[in-house]
């Protein structure tokens, strides 16, 4: 129950295997708990990594707002975590149903539905929903904003190019997130690449 409870994100590893929870059981609640195995250090490490990556997708997940009160968007979490986000942006968009695309399927959830994992993707799955769910007065007037362009701007705003921090920048977004869709603009800006159009 202590490996439970201390290492519950553990499990989510997309390198878990429940042979070292049997070597653990097998310890003592000390050693468990001043990581000091190469079991207890293992599992440590998993759950941490877990923990980031829960973290990082939640940051770095760009979402969009559908007017029939879907707020929806995708992730590549390099773990299972991505039920974790459904859940997690439900709390913060109570009234909205989320849509979390990933490798592994969409998940979908509201308040009046459970999670689901569809095979289709969120083009795919969006329409369908959209035929389903009543516009929202609020949120008509959505189609003429490209939340690219106002993030683009706000990102202007923020850039200092004088105090543009290399090791920070990789220290925080580690080059394995590079191809994520929503740090499009973070990485042109940091690697300084040009479209031909531009010429």
């Amino acid at each position: 129950m202590l490996i439970e409870k201390s290492f519950n994100l553990a499990p989510r590893h997309k390198k878990f295997d429940r042979k070292i929870v049997k070597k653990l059981r097998q310890q003592s609640k000390a050693s468990i708990n001043s990581i000091s195995t190469t079991e207890s250090r293992k599992i440590y490490g998993w759950n941490s990594q877990v923990a980031g990556c829960y973290q990082r997708s939640r940051a770095f997940i760009r979402l969009k707002i559908s007017k029939h009160s879907i707020v929806y968007g995708k992730v590549q979490p390099e773990h299972y975590v991505e039920d974790l986000i459904a859940n997690w942006f439900l709390s913060r968009f109570p009234m909205f149903t989320i849509m979390i695309e990933s490798s592994r399927g969409t998940f979908v959830i509201s308040k009046d539905e459970k999670l689901a994992i569809y095979k289709d993707k969120i083009d795919e799955l969006l329409p369908k929903f959209e035929k389903l769910l009543p516009e929202n007065d609020l949120l008509k007037g959505l189609e003429d904003f490209n939340d690219d362009e106002y993030w683009e701007k706000y990102y202007d705003s923020q850039f200092i190019k004088e105090r543009k921090n290399k090791r920070y920048f990789l220290k925080n977004i580690p080059k394995k997130f590079h191809d994520w869709q929503g740090l499009k603009l973070e990485k042109n800006r940091f690697e300084k690449n040009r479209n031909l159009s531009d010429f």
